[in-house]
Order: C-alpha cells, then structure tokens, then sequence
C-alpha cells in the first residue's frame, strides 16, 4: 500500500496555517485594531468646545449683554500687565465712577482646552490698582473676561471686559467696553 500524498490530494493542515487564510484575515484584523484606537482617541480627546447646556447658555446672553452696557455706560477700561518674570499681574481701572470694587475676577479661557481655564483674583492695592500673583507662565492664546468680584446679587453694579491676548507676542492689554 502506498502512503505517499497526491498533488490532488486536500491538504491535512489545519486553516490557520494557510498562507492564503492569513492572506484574507490580516486587512480585516488591521482595520478593527486601527478602529478600535480611533475610538479610544476621540472618546479620550472629546470637543470641549460644545455646550451640553445650550438652553441655559442661549438665555444667559441677555444678562451678558447687559453687562457689556454697564460697562461702557461707566466708561471702563482696564490696562493690564502680566510680568512673566516676577509672576505678577497688575490691573488699572479707570472709569467715571469714584468708587472701585473690592477685588476683580479674571476669567481666562484657553482657546481649545477647557481643563487648562482658570479665575485669577485680583486685590485691590491702591486707587484704581488691583494685582494677584500668577502660579505659572502664561503661554498661547487665551480669552480673558475681567469683572468685579460679585459679593452680592447686585445686578445694576454687575459690568464686564472681555477680550484676547496671546502671550506668544505680547504681556500687555487694554480692555474696554465692546459695546
């Protein structure tokens, strides 16, 4: 009897060591790999940019606007230094009002990453001079909002300056009212 195999034989190995099974599987493996990374990174890196409560935000335009008035009604404007050096920030108010709030609120808002924004409390040192210390050097772009710090719910002494400083070029801003 002769137990030799035939070229028209099937072959007795098992499909995985095929070269034409892993010749078919391989694209299909590297697709569900890079897939499942893709997800991983947009779920890990979302848009902080949108707004989950857009209703709230949609009517809070109205009471913002309204301090943008207040603010160019009393004539505000602010010049502001950072001084990277001595990780300082020194504010001067000027406006038609004599009396100057007890410290300011500065809202900085990095331009794409929510986690990186934060309040910078400003005290006041002198007629019209307010100054806090930074934690860290200031890099980039940022949106910046500077309010008087709200003690009460005072809305007629409620005002605000809003503006953009990119500290790549410079250390120095003057906000007004855009209104």
């Amino acid at each position: 009897m002769n137990t030799l195999n035939n070229d028209n034989s099937p072959s007795s190995n098992p499909w995985y060591r095929e070269p034409w099974a892993w010749f078919v599987l391989s694209p299909l493996i590297v697709v569900v790999i890079s897939c499942s990374i893709t997800v991983t990174i947009a779920v890990k890196n979302a848009d902080d940019r949108v707004v989950d409560n857009y209703y709230k935000e949609g009517r809070m335009i109205n009471t913002r606007m309204d301090e943008d008035i207040q603010a160019a009604h009393l004539a505000i404007a602010a010049d502001m230094q950072f001084d990277h050096e001595v990780k300082e920030l020194v504010v001067r108010l000027q406006t038609l009002e004599k009396v100057f709030p007890d410290s300011l609120t500065l809202e900085m808002s990095h331009i794409s990453e929510q986690a990186q924004d934060h309040n910078i409390q400003l005290k006041h040192i002198a007629k019209g001079q307010y100054q806090a210390e930074l934690e860290q050097p200031l890099q980039y772009r940022w949106y910046i909002r500077l309010r008087p710090t709200v003690v009460q719910e005072s809305t007629e002494d409620l005002w605000r300056l809003r503006g953009s400083i990119n500290f790549s070029e410079q250390s120095t801003i003057r906000l007004s009212s855009n209104y």
